[in-house]
Formats: structure tokens, sequence, C-alpha cells
């Protein structure tokens, strides 16, 4: 009995020993897979906020671009949102028949 004893306790002391590197091997690979997913997550949210700014700088750009456009020169002043101005009205033409019209149908 006491030597199935000692042989009990040799051996969960081996296995322990030979547990205990397999276990640290298995936490450092769950750290190595968390420090890379936590990189790669890092990384998507750092190009989103990258993308969002460059964005917001070329719709700024465009904007600008835009409103240059329409500032208009006139007389050295300039005049923002310049609207041309309305065309003259054009001179009504004399027809060249100037005779009455008459009925089609003289109904009596």
């Amino acid at each position: 009995m006491i030597r199935v004893g000692f042989f009990l306790f040799l051996l969960t002391a081996i296995s322990c020993k030979f547990g205990n590197n397999k276990r640290q091997e298995l936490i450092a690979e769950k750290v190595k897979e968390n420090t890379t997913a936590y990189q790669q997550q890092k990384r998507e949210t750092c190009l989103k906020d990258a993308f969002e700014v460059a964005n917001k700088k070329v719709d700024s750009m465009l904007l600008e671009e835009a409103r240059a456009a329409s500032v208009f020169q006139v007389d050295s002043v300039y005049v923002e949102g310049y609207r041309p101005l309305k065309p003259a009205k054009p001179a009504i033409k004399e027809p060249k028949d100037t005779e009455r019209v008459s009925k089609l149908f003289d109904i009596k």
C-alpha cells in the first residue's frame, strides 16, 4: 500500500512538473493571440479615423473651391454668390397684316 501511494505521489509530481511547462506555453500563446488581435483592432480604428479626417479635409477643400468660383468681381468689388441680371425684355413686333379679323360664320 505504501508503495502504491508513493508511486501515485511520484506520478502526480512528475505530471505537474511537465504540465506546468505546457500551461506556460498555452498562456504565452493566448497572450500572443490577444496582443495580435488588439493590434489589428487598433490598426483598423486608426485607419478609419484617418479616412474620416482625410474625407473632412477633402470636403472642406471642395467647398472652398466652389465658394471661390461663386465669387465674382464687379468693378473691383468682390460679390459673393453672384447672380447675373435679368435680360431686357424684347421689343414687341407689330404684325405684318393689319386687317381686322372677320367672323368665320355669319349667323343671324
